[in-house]
Order: C-alpha cells, then sequence, then structure tokens
C-alpha cells in the first residue's frame, strides 16, 4: 500500500529501500554507541529497586583470584556510577565504579550496620544557672 502510493508519487521502492536502511544503519550504531550509557542507567534502576547494596555498605568486585578486586565502602549512587571509599589498606581513594559492573561480577557484601555499630550520641542537658 505504502509502496503503491509512493510510485505513484514518483519514488521508487530501491530509494524507499536505500533510506530505511540507511536509517536502520545509523539506529543500530547509535544504539551501539549508547549501550554503555543505557546499561548504566538500567543497573542503577535494579541497584534501587533490588537493593543488594545501600549507602554504608562494604562492597567488593571480586575479578579473579590472582587479581584483587575494588572494595570499598558505598558513599554514593546514582545513574550511572556507583562511588566507593577504598579501604586504608587499598589507599582510600574514591573510586567511581559503574552500575553495571555490579551485575556482571561478583559481588561481597558487607552491611553497614555490620561493620559499625551503632553510636550512641549523649548530649549534655544545658545547664541552667
Amino acid at each position: 500500500m505504502f509502496s503503491s502510493s509512493a510510485a505513484s508519487e514518483g519514488v521508487s521502492a530501491t530509494v524507499l529501500w536505500t533510506a530505511l536502511s540507511g536509517f536502520v544503519a545509523v539506529a543500530a550504531v547509535a544504539f551501539f554507541a549508547m549501550w554503555s550509557v543505557l546499561s548504566n542507567l538500567l543497573c542503577a534502576i535494579l541497584i534501587f529497586t533490588i537493593g543488594p547494596f545501600r549507602i554504608g555498605d562494604m562492597v567488593e568486585l571480586v575479578d579473579t583470584l590472582d587479581k584483587p578486586g575494588v572494595k570499598g565502602r558505598v558513599v554514593a549512587i546514582n545513574l550511572m556510577f556507583t562511588t566507593l571509599i577504598e579501604t586504608p589498606e587499598a589507599g582510600g581513594a574514591l573510586v567511581q565504579v559503574p552500575n553495571s559492573q555490579f551485575f556482571q561480577k561478583s559481588v561481597r557484601r558487607w552491611r553497614g550496620s555490620d561493620l559499625f555499630p551503632q553510636m550512641v550520641v549523649a548530649k549534655q542537658p544545658d545547664e541552667q544557672d
């Protein structure tokens, strides 16, 4: 139906096919270029909804037996990265890990409350004269 109406307008099927395949090729390249961004966004949604870890937890991305992975305390989670502060033995630097890495590698997690006992701060009552 579309090709017959296009033919009546003077557009050949070859021109339509060339335009359509060009559009599909450009869309495929754009999707491939945006894949890591889309992957991190989708993984961020999973992190927020499933909650495999939360701010304050200690996590370790297990790489291989020979090579230790990144280990640190979660200090921030956004749509692209999870920010960790490395353990003091590793230097204590801030590390931004792409969210997709948490779904591509094995993760060890220690809940923050297990690592950092609840602190109770007692406030001195105001002295009255």
